[in-house]
């Protein structure tokens, strides 16, 4: 139970940095590129991208040295970071891109985040290697 403050008050900013983010990329996105390109989710790509490295790093070199407490870790891993990613989001566009018949974005869509997702995460636990 007292890792429950650390949990709320992490996915507080966790989810509103995502929103954040999310917002500042999905106007980029819809400034600079057509509109076949935006109906890639690529906003959420790179929440889920970035979230995926901040993991790497933060667990290659906090949890590596012993160096965050319970509290810390629930408030880092449990509430930020489970709360800036969202794999809900990421599987509603996927289907959302299935219901319109793209199915070549669709499969773009999961091959890009659950490869790049690895991948972001391996480098993040590099860099601190």
């Amino acid at each position: 139970m007292k890792l429950l403050i650390p949990i709320i008050l992490g996915g507080a900013l966790g989810s509103s940095l995502r929103w954040l983010l999310f917002s500042w990329v999905d106007s980029w996105i819809d400034g600079w590129l057509t509109p076949e390109v935006t109906r890639f989710p690529v906003a959420i790509l790179i929440v889920n991208i970035l979230g995926c490295f901040a993991i790497g790093v933060l667990s290659g070199s906090l949890l590596r040295h012993g160096m965050l407490s319970e509290p810390l870790k629930a408030f880092l891993f449990v509430g930020f970071l489970g709360a800036f990613t969202t794999f809900s989001t990421f599987s509603y566009d996927t289907i959302r891109l299935i219901q319109a018949g793209d199915w070549v974005l669709s499969l773009l869509n999961v091959l890009l985040s659950v490869v790049l997702g690895l991948l972001a995460v391996l480098m993040g636990l590099k860099l601190v290697h």
